[in-house]
């Protein structure tokens, strides 16, 4: 049979299309794709008839049909014909653009001066255009995909052992570079993980894979959620919603909806974010789809803690830890046990708080997940301090650090850093706490960080007996709105210390004062440091004869001091840590680490 298009004749013989007395340079199953669509007459053959033909009782996915189809282009294209010849109807299949007519006979031959000329050709279009093997299969990469998102520590070695080189199939260079950034980013390697999927996608010569690329942008998505590049974070959320359009994928859409409710908030945008989350959810709730209900639930209060619903914010997390245990999901449920285990902290609860901060550890631990384990590990040693755990405190603070300087130097652990100067200046570490305060400080900070930061400096100032850099620093701290009600405390007390010691008679009287009108911070830390600086000022009032407080008299601070320690005690033993659980955290941290 001879098929005619614009002129150029094919000629099909032994499921083969020849040209001028040449093959066409296609593998079997392009000639077979060819031939059914100039068999077709110009009718539109669906993925599912091609399927069906070309890989008869095997699955195949649509990325192992666009291969053949851009191998069948191509040689169209090697022959005169528009790049675009075999089209794509969207959402039926692909036709052949140009009218085929078909007839018996012989085909017209090319003049013989032209045969060697049109041989050349063909042999230059087979060189250019021949296929390079693919080394990973469909299910072999879904396999490292899933064995990578159950346990990075399988792939700690690297990938070398799978062979694929800088000239290796694009398609298999993609998936490198993906499983790659996936296991650097399970192990907390943000910074190599970016590497891996920014350099595959801008190199990437792979034509198809429209599921792996918007995977790969998402993934990056969520890395650049913490870092300043919004217009980058935003780039990759638009790049993953189009190429899951292209796939139809509607649960990696749901997710990038997600993703772009986070950008909300990184935004500051947080009713924006809101109502972009609450419509998501009524989609999930009325699809039953549990596990975006889930997400959604959680996404939400956050945007309701910074919009100061506090209410809804332990309404959300709630409903996501019923949520999370019911699938089961270990890492949602570490997430609201460990954020109900900070609401507890601020209401007193302290036993209940440990306890749903151990249970946010253990989860994080059956994760083997770099990321997940640092978010459920900073719920736990966070709360190690509040309830005078100090010494574990100490500890766990600093290798939380470490972590965070060993995997992602760019990001810091601002509230575990905070959490170290509180620690060691209770322990009266007092060159520890500097030697913190003096690398935090060098850092970029928000002003209400930095006032804070500050407010430490001078307490620790007045504590090395440097009282006129504690005091002029506490002035400073307090001579600036963005104080926030913690650092204001501290520099108050700093300020009262210093000037006492300064014998600075009226300005001690006056923040002293100042201090008793102010409601004090509820943290056991803060109502001892409180009950030591009216120690302090009684001892100063009996030298002076200035009546401060005529309230606070010796025996009721030294019946509060009794109080406090008693108290103090009895949380220490309630909150006592579980030994099995700090084993398998000693073990998992020296894993990390070393």
């Amino acid at each position: 049979m001879i098929y005619s298009i614009n002129r150029i004749q094919l000629t099909e013989q032994d499921a083969t299309v020849m040209t001028g007395g040449a093959a066409l340079p296609l593998s079997p199953r392009g000639h077979a794709c060819l031939l059914l669509f100039l068999k077709a007459n110009n009718q539109v053959l669906s993925k599912d008839q091609l399927m069906q033909v070309l890989w008869p009782k095997l699955v195949v996915s649509d990325d192992s049909l666009f291969k053949v189809i851009q191998e069948v282009r191509k040689a169209l294209k090697g022959l005169g014909l528009d790049s675009e010849e075999l089209r794509n109807v969207y959402g039926k299949g692909y036709q052949l653009k140009s009218k085929v007519t078909a007839h018996e006979g012989q085909p017209r031959r090319p003049m013989v001066c032209l045969l060697p000329v049109l041989l050349c050709l063909l042999v230059w279009l087979w060189m250019m255009n021949r296929e390079v093997e693919l080394l990973l299969t469909d299910t072999e990469y879904q396999q490292l995909i899933q064995s990578i998102e159950s346990d990075f520590t399988q792939h700690q070695d690297g990938f070398a052992h799978l062979g694929i080189r800088a000239d290796a199939h694009p398609d298999d260079q993609l998936r490198l570079a993906h499983i790659e950034g996936l296991s650097a980013y399970k192990q907390g390697d943000y910074a190599g993980s970016i590497s891996h999927l920014r350099g595959g996608l801008e190199q990437s010569k792979s034509l198809g894979l429209d599921g792996v690329k918007a995977e790969m942008n998402l993934l990056l998505a969520k890395m650049f959620i913490y870092r300043e590049d919004r217009l980058a974070l935003k780039a990759f959320l638009d790049a993953a919603e189009t190429h899951y359009g292209v796939t139809g994928d509607t649960v990696g859409l749901t997710l990038t909806q997600i993703e772009r409710a986070r950008y909300h908030q990184v935004m500051g945008e947080y009713p924006q974010s809101i109502d972009l989350l609450q419509t998501i959810l009524q989609t999930a709730e009325a699809n039953q789809d549990t596990e975006t209900q889930m997400r959604s639930h959680s996404n939400l209060a956050y945007s309701y803690q910074q919009s100061g619903q506090t209410a809804n914010y332990i309404k959300a997390h709630e409903a996501t830890l019923d949520l999370a245990l019911g699938l089961p999901n270990a890492r949602y449920a570490a997430f609201s046990y460990g954020a109900l285990s900070q609401v507890y902290l601020q209401q007193g609860q302290y036993q209940k708080a440990m306890k749903f901060a151990e249970l946010a550890l253990k989860y994080c631990l059956e994760q083997k997940d770099t990321n997940v384990f640092q978010q459920g590990f900073s719920y736990f040693y966070l709360m190690l301090p509040e309830a005078g755990h100090l010494e574990l405190a100490d500890n766990y603070l600093q290798q939380a650090i470490d972590i965070q300087a060993q995997f992602n130097p760019q990001g810091r652990l601002l509230m575990a850093e905070l959490s170290l100067i509180k620690t060691k200046t209770w322990r009266q570490d007092h060159s520890g706490a500097l030697k913190v305060l003096k690398e935090l400080l060098a850092h970029d900070l928000d002003s209400s960080t930095k006032n804070e930061a500050l407010a430490w400096f001078a307490l620790n100032r007045h504590h090395r007996g440097d009282n006129i850099g504690a005091y002029s620093t506490a002035k400073a701290v307090l001579s600036d709105d963005a104080t926030n009600e913690q650092a204001h405390f501290l520099a108050l007390t700093a300020l009262t210390l210093s000037a006492q010691q300064l014998e600075r008679t009226e300005e001690t009287l006056a923040s002293f004062k100042t201090m008793t009108s102010k409601p004090k911070p509820p943290g056991l830390f803060e109502q001892g440091l409180w009950l030591n600086l009216v120690n302090a000022v009684h001892g100063w009032q009996h030298h002076t004869d200035q009546d401060i407080n005529p309230d606070n008299t010796e025996v009721k601070w030294s019946q509060q001091q009794a109080e406090y320690q008693s108290r103090l005690q009895q949380i220490q033993i309630q909150t006592q840590p579980d030994e099995a659980l700090i084993e398998v955290l000693d073990d998992y941290l020296k894993r990390i680490l070393d």
